[in-house]
């Protein structure tokens, strides 16, 4: 099921993306708010951290997508969302099929017919959007977002109350000349420079928007910019010092399509494919299968490992933080080649006194991955779980290589990582793997889906 969403037509949507991009290139920061010919970005979807990208097509149809880093519940969800079921035909899938099969697609709206739409949510979820582009949302917000730019990486000093009112003029004059199709070299000198002439140059009240973006007809032939003014040197220097690039801010207004005789750029619609892979399990899903399965292994067989040192070291140390004073000791621990844990047993060890917070487990690290290490095998593998107990009776050591001991408590939520287990099992010979070894496999969250 599809749901409505209040945004900003995409004609108001793209001017504001426009003229952010605009005059943050002016002040030379190009890296983050950009316009090209496959539509406007902010940052990228190759990168690790917060990404969104917006591209309009024929017919007042434009598409937004992308994905917050702080706030990803719709990639997380339990069970999980198929952000494009019930998408239309023309979405460019190529790129937003492969984006969801690997996590970094946190939400997908589209506009067509005059509303933006998008999948329903199984509940209220924060898909990152609105956190994302907050500045996109309203003209004020846009206006503000201009002026930051302009005190933040501009440099200009709009502490006196006269010129920040110029200033803030400017930004709603560029923003409107953007609505309108009319953006020239004088607005981004207006800007830019923090000394807007003081007649205000004539503005009209921005034309309603449609839902579509400003066009203007096609470019001159001879290829020479529409108004003569982006012929503008790089302007006068801010209250930094740095010398605005008034010819790069322009050159980006041409490219958005918001300047005289220009157009903003159009993707082609996309293609929907006849098959796709669709998550069939979430991540807390697909591990809790794999926990189910280790409760339910057995051991196999495999000769007790050699006495060792490290061993002998770890009892000791368990022997000396014993709570009771009498040697009683309990160790519960899991590890892996990159993870440890540890919970507490009936007699879980002590601090000693004035010892440094933490110190304890960090030794405790210290042991068990030595005895980890030197109680290794490249045939049976490596243990997984770990339980000794000290005491006046002796010593028990038990440890798990395949199988969640039932001492070991599971809340459901933290347990071992699919990536780390996988890790493990490649080390061990094929014989010594436990059934449920098949389901660490990334593809068994996966189901292919018709499309149609």
């Amino acid at each position: 099921m599809l749901t409505d969403v209040d945004l900003p037509a995409p004609g108001l949507l793209w001017t504001r993306w426009a003229t952010l991009s605009a005059a943050l290139t002016g002040i030379g920061n190009t890296g983050l708010w950009s316009i090209d010919d496959h539509g406007a970005h902010l940052g990228g979807p190759d990168s690790p951290g917060s990404w969104a990208r917006f591209a309009l097509l024929d017919g007042r149809r434009a598409v937004l997508f992308g994905l917050h880093a702080g706030q990803h519940a719709t990639t997380d969800a339990d069970p999980p969302i198929d952000l494009l079921t019930g998408a239309p035909d023309w979405l460019p899938w190529a790129e937003l099929g492969p984006l969801a099969e690997r996590d970094r697609l946190g939400f997908v709206i589209w506009h067509e017919n005059g509303r933006w739409s998008r999948v329903r949510y199984h509940r209220p979820l924060a898909d990152g959007m609105t956190g994302l582009l907050t500045s996109l949302l309203t003209e004020e917000n846009t206006l503000s977002a201009l002026m930051a730019v302009l005190t933040g990486a501009g440099g200009l000093d709009l502490r006196e109350e006269v010129r920040r009112e110029r200033v803030h003029a400017a930004c709603a004059t560029l923003l409107h000349s953007g609505v309108r199709g009319e953006v020239a070299a004088r607005h981004f000198e207006d800007l830019l420079t923090g000394t807007p002439s003081p007649e205000p140059h004539p503005n009209a009240e921005p034309r309603p928007d449609t839902g579509a973006p400003p066009d203007n007809g096609a470019p001159p032939d001879n290829g020479a910019p529409p108004d003569n003014r982006m012929q503008s040197d790089t302007g006068t220097p801010s209250d930094t010092g740095a010398r605005p690039d008034i010819a790069a801010a322009v050159a980006v207004a041409v490219r958005a399509g918001i300047a005289p005789g220009t157009r903003p750029p159009r993707i082609a619609p996309g293609k929907r494919p006849p098959m796709r892979r669709v998550r069939r399990l979430s991540q807390g899903e697909h591990d809790r299968l794999v926990w189910a399965a280790m409760h339910d292994a057995t051991e196999l067989p495999r000769p007790t490992p050699p006495a060792t040192d490290e061993l002998d070291t770890l009892v000791g140390w368990l022997e000396d933080r014993s709570p009771t004073g009498d040697g009683r000791c309990s160790l519960l621990a899991y590890a892996d080649a990159t993870s440890l844990g540890s919970q507490p047993g009936d007699h879980p060890p002590g601090d000693h006194p004035g010892e440094e917070r933490y110190a304890s487990f960090r030794h405790l690290t210290e042991l068990v991955r030595a005895l980890r290490h030197a109680e290794s095998d490249p045939r049976y593998g490596r243990w997984l779980f770990l339980r000794v107990e000290t005491g006046p009776s002796g010593v028990q050591v038990e440890r798990r290589y395949d199988s969640w001991p039932a001492w070991w408590h599971d809340d459901g939520v933290s347990g071992p990582w699919r990536t780390n287990l996988q890790e493990e099992m490649a080390a061990r010979g094929p014989s010594w793997r436990p059934p449920w070894t098949s389901l660490l496999d990334p593809e068994v969250a996966y189901r292919p889906a018709a499309t149609s």
